[in-house]
C-alpha cells in the first residue's frame, strides 16, 4: 500500500486586509488637511535655504524663504558696491546702469522683507533688511531699533544704533548699545571701547559713562574695559580720571585693573603720571609707606604693579614672602631646585631725583653655584644704562648681614625712572645650576652722606 503524499496548499502568513474604495477616499479626506500642512510648512521650511523658490511655490508668504531669497539680493548689492569702490567708476557696464540696478535690488530686497515682516512680526532679519533699504533716517533708526528688541544678536542693528547715537551725543544710548554689544558680541569689544573711550575725554559724557560703569549689573563689563581701555584712548589721562571718579564712588580699581595702564603710561613716555596714578590708588594710607623702594621690608604681599615688587615664575625655584625664621617679621624667600634656573627677576621701578644714594640690604643664605645672585640697577628707558650691580651673593651665610653698595643716578632724560632687579647672573646654560636658599630683607635707598673732608 503506497502512501500518499498530501498536497498544501500555501497559507498567508499575513492577514488579507479588504479596503473598500470608499474608505481609502474617506481616510485621505483626513488626512488631506495634514499632507497640506506638511506641504506649506514643514516641506517649505526645510527646502527654504536651498531652493528659496519652490518654497514660495509651495508657500507663497514662507518668512524663511523670502529672507533667503532677500539675503541673496543683499549681498549681490553688497557685491555691486564693492566693485564700484573697487575702481572708482559709476559708468554703465556691460548694458546695465549701476544707479538703477542698484535701485531694483534695494526695491526687490525691501518688498522681499516687508512680507517676512507681516508673517514673521518677530523676525529680526526682516526689520533689518528693511532698515537698510530705507532712505529716512528716522524711519531707519526706528526699524534698527525694532530690530534690536526682537534680537539682540542683530550686531550689525545694534552697532548702527551706537555710531548713530553717538553722532548725535546721545551719551545713554550710546551706553546703552555698547553693553548690548559688549554681552552679545565679545569678538567687536575692540569697535566698542573706541567709542567709550571718546566717552572719557569730556566731563559731562564721562560722569555718565563711571555712573554706568558703576552700576552692579555691570561689573565683570567694568573690569573688562578697565583693562582694555587704555588702548582705546587719545588723552593719557582719560583713564586715570575714570578710575579717580570710580573710587570716589567707593569701586577703586584693582591691581589688575590698574596694571594694564600703568604699563602702556610707562610705555609711552608719561612715567611721572604713572606714578602719579599708582600713588592715587594706594591711598594715604598706602602713600604713608611709599618711600624710594616701595615694600622695601616685604611686609606686604607683591601686588605685581610696576612700582611694586614684580615677581617673573622661574622655572626650579620659588619666590615667595614669608614669615622670617626668627619672628622679626616677614622676608623675602628664594628657594633652588635640582637643574638650572631660568626666569630669575624680581624687579622694581622707582622714581628717583638725580644724585649719590647708599642702597643697602639684610642677608642670608647657602648657595652653591658656580654664579650667585646679583642687585642690579639701571636706567627705566633706552639704552638701560646699568647704574649699580652689586657684589655676587654666593656659598654659605647662616646669620643675617647687612649689605652695601654705593650708586649714582644721573640726570639724563632716559634715567628720569630706575628699575631696582635682582637678577641669577648666570653667564651660560652650566652657570645656570644651582642649589641652596636666599633670604633679603629691609632693602634701604637713601642719600649717600658727603664723603669725608680731607
Amino acid at each position: 500500500m503506497t502512501r500518499q503524499r498530501r498536497h498544501r496548499e500555501p497559507r498567508d502568513v499575513l492577514p488579507r486586509w479588504k479596503i473598500s474604495p470608499v474608505k481609502m477616499l474617506a481616510f485621505l479626506a483626513l488626512c488631506s488637511p495634514l499632507l497640506g500642512l506638511i506641504a506649506t510648512t514643514t516641506l517649505p521650511d526645510a527646502i527654504a535655504p536651498t531652493n528659496p523658490d519652490l518654497a514660495l511655490r509651495l508657500s507663497p508668504n514662507h518668512p524663511k524663504a523670502l529672507l533667503v531669497k532677500a539675503e541673496a539680493l543683499r549681498a549681490k548689492l553688497l557685491a555691486l558696491s564693492k566693485s564700484e569702490s573697487a575702481d572708482g567708476s559709476t559708468q554703465p557696464k556691460s548694458g546695465t546702469d549701476h544707479n538703477t540696478e542698484r535701485l531694483t535690488l534695494r526695491t526687490e530686497i525691501r518688498a522681499l522683507a516687508h512680507r517676512a515682516a507681516q508673517h514673521d512680526p518677530l523676525n529680526s532679519r526682516a526689520f533689518l533688511l528693511l532698515a537698510e533699504t530705507s532712505d529716512d533716517i528716522a524711519e531707519t533708526r526706528a526699524l534698527m531699533k525694532a530690530a534690536v528688541a526682537r534680537s539682540r544678536r542683530e550686531s550689525v542693528a545694534a552697532f548702527w544704533l551706537l555710531n548713530d547715537a553717538f553722532q548725535r551725543g546721545d551719551t545713554e544710548a550710546t551706553l546703552a548699545n555698547a553693553e548690548i554689544l559688549m554681552r552679545s558680541r565679545p569678538e567687536l569689544n575692540a569697535y566698542v571701547l573706541g567709542y567709550l573711550g571718546q566717552l572719557g575725554e569730556t566731563d559731562d559724557q564721562r560722569k555718565l559713562l563711571v555712573a554706568w560703569l558703576a552700576e552692579p549689573r555691570n561689573q565683570k563689563l567694568r573690569r573688562t574695559i578697565l583693562m582694555a581701555l587704555p588702548s582705546y584712548v587719545r588723552d593719557a589721562q582719560t583713564p586715570q580720571k575714570i578710575m579717580s571718579e570710580l573710587a570716589t564712588a567707593g569701586l577703586v580699581p584693582s591691581a589688575d585693573e590698574l596694571k594694564p595702564y600703568l604699563g602702556l603710561l610707562a610705555q609711552k613716555g608719561h612715567i611721572e603720571l604713572a606714578y602719579y596714578t599708582w600713588l592715587k590708588h594706594l591711598g594715604s594710607e598706602g602713600m604713608k609707606r611709599a618711600g624710594n623702594i616701595y615694600n622695601s621690608g616685604f611686609e606686604e604681599d607683591a601686588s605685581g604693579l610696576p612700582f611694586d615688587w614684580q615677581i617673573a615664575p622661574p622655572r626650579n625655584a620659588t619666590v615667595e614672602i614669608r614669615r622670617r625664621e626668627d619672628g622679626q617679621g616677614r622676608a623675602l624667600q628664594l628657594r633652588f631646585g635640582a637643574g638650572r634656573l631660568d626666569n630669575l627677576r624680581l624687579s622694581q621701578v622707582m622714581l628717583i631725583s638725580p644724585g649719590v644714594y647708599s642702597f643697602a640690604w639684610l642677608y642670608k643664605g647657602d648657595i652653591s653655584a658656580k654664579r650667585g645672585l646679583r642687585w642690579q640697577l639701571t636706567c627705566f628707558y633706552p639704552p638701560h644704562d646699568r647704574l649699580l650691580e652689586t657684589e655676587m651673593m654666593l656659598g654659605r651665610q647662616t646669620e643675617w648681614s647687612r649689605m652695601e653698595a654705593r650708586v649714582t643716578v644721573p640726570d639724563r632724560p632716559n634715567c628720569r625712572a630706575q628699575t631696582l632687579v635682582l637678577v641669577h647672573d648666570a653667564r651660560s646654560s652650566s652657570e645656570q645650576l644651582i642649589t641652596g636658599e636666599a633670604w633679603f630683607d629691609d632693602l634701604k635707598l637713601s642719600p649717600a652722606p658727603p664723603p669725608p673732608v680731607q
